[in-house]
């Protein structure tokens, strides 16, 4: 259920962006809970213990690949602020948040790039064809 979570919050596209931010707070929350929740005094069968154990683990680790998904994003954003301010990164600095985004050689730029083309292209062919 909770890689559903991670799965869906991060295919949604731009206009869905608070769904995903309530995904992730409802994974958040249901890992809370799970943390919480004392299952051994419930008496539970060990078939249900496994299952409330596995899904638990699953939470904290969707909950890590947001923070680590919200760490990359801040950094981005810091690095564009940059570029903005007419300061040129450091080609190192640059190296890292390519290999970090999966971007190791030209034609995962390329691929990315494209990806990105279609979906603005999508999103402004929409945002045209919406108005009357």
């Amino acid at each position: 259920m909770a890689s559903l979570l991670v799965l869906a919050s991060s295919s949604l596209g731009i206009g869905h962006s608070l769904l995903a931010v309530e995904l992730r707070e409802l994974n958040h929350d249901l890992a809370t809970l799970l943390n919480l929740l004392l299952v051994v005094d419930l008496g539970l069968v060990d078939n249900v213990l496994d299952v409330l154990a596995l899904l638990s683990c699953q939470c904290r680790r969707c909950s890590l690949a947001a923070k680590t998904k919200q760490a990359l994003k801040a950094i981005m954003l810091s690095l564009i602020q940059e570029i903005d301010r007419e300061n040129v990164p450091k080609r190192e600095r640059l190296e890292e948040i390519l290999v970090e985004v999966g971007m190791n050689d030209s034609s995962s730029c390329n691929e990315e790039i494209e990806s990105l083309e279609q979906e603005i292209g999508d999103h402004a062919s929409k945002k045209w064809t919406a108005s009357p």
